[in-house]
């Protein structure tokens, strides 16, 4: 990076994207091509983002990150920040395009001040406020160059990571039906209790207790087709009571335990 001129991105755009406010009720956007840097901060749990070929449920822990040449659609709704820009020296474009479509910072936090900052400075115009949008603009890069570095690093260390996964999963495997926590499995792979969160949810796309959760309730199902009782039911699935059972299995699936049993025996009548 030594003696490279780098230029500031133009600002083509910025601010709070809500679907329901540009699209209404349309559930999904047209396919188009992407000609510009585009960087959103989902702030809901909902909507899903297409990108050439990868698809991606949005949360609020991501920075989604699009490429001039891309082809991208969504399924709404969706509300985020977003940033669109236009990058004209090649060292800025090389770093740019090393990153993901999707990807889960460290930082989140970060690039969240970052990016209300640059809406906020570029939406009330003043000489001060495009001087402090330039600054931040030279942030985000400064943020997303770590970014790159702290990913190529990531790259080198799959490998390991996948085999703390497994090793997580055996645990769960083998002990799903007693009172685990997040803090039981981390340990069992030495690792603290917030970065094997990151690390589990980013690998498989759930979290431990989600995992758990449906590793009982598939004991649950297969149980309740023959166990006349409920609450041994409960009490055998690793459910503190029968009372939370009822809820979980309900969430999970609609129906509480009982009705489950019931369209269980009219699917299979006795002979």
């Amino acid at each position: 990076m030594d003696n490279k001129i780098i230029e500031i991105p133009e600002l083509v755009s910025c601010g709070v994207f809500d679907s329901r406010l540009t699209f209404g009720n349309v559930a999904e956007t047209k396919n188009r091509k992407v000609s510009i840097y585009e960087f959103e901060l989902p702030i809901d749990e909902t909507g899903i983002s297409y990108i050439n070929h990868t698809v991606q449920p949005l949360d609020s822990s991501l920075v989604l990150c699009a490429k001039p040449g891309q082809t991208r659609h969504s399924r709404l709704p969706i509300r985020a920040y977003f940033i669109h820009l236009i990058v004209r020296d090649s060292y800025t474009k090389s770093i740019l395009n090393k990153l993901p479509d999707f990807f889960r910072p460290a930082q989140r936090k970060k690039y969240e001040e970052i990016f209300t900052a640059i809406i906020y400075a570029h939406q009330t115009p003043s000489v001060q406020n495009t001087l402090y949008c330039h600054a931040k603009l030279f942030e985000l890069l400064s943020l997303l160059v770590r970014e790159t570095e702290h990913l190529q690093k990531t790259v080198h260390l799959s490998s390991a990571n996948e085999r703390v996964i497994e090793e997580a999963i055996d645990y769960i495997n083998a002990h799903y039906l007693e009172n685990i926590e997040l803090g039981d499995i981390a340990a069992h792979v030495h690792l603290t209790k917030i970065y094997f969160h990151n690390l589990f949810k980013s690998a498989t796309g759930i979290t431990t207790h989600q995992h758990i959760l449906s590793k009982r309730m598939e004991r649950a199902k297969k149980l309740l087709v023959s166990c006349e009782n409920i609450a041994d039911v409960a009490q055998r699935c690793g459910f503190g009571s029968q009372s939370y059972f009822n809820y979980v299995f309900k969430k999970e699936t609609g129906i509480t335990p009982k009705q489950y049993k019931k369209s269980l025996s009219q699917n299979y009548p006795e002979q």
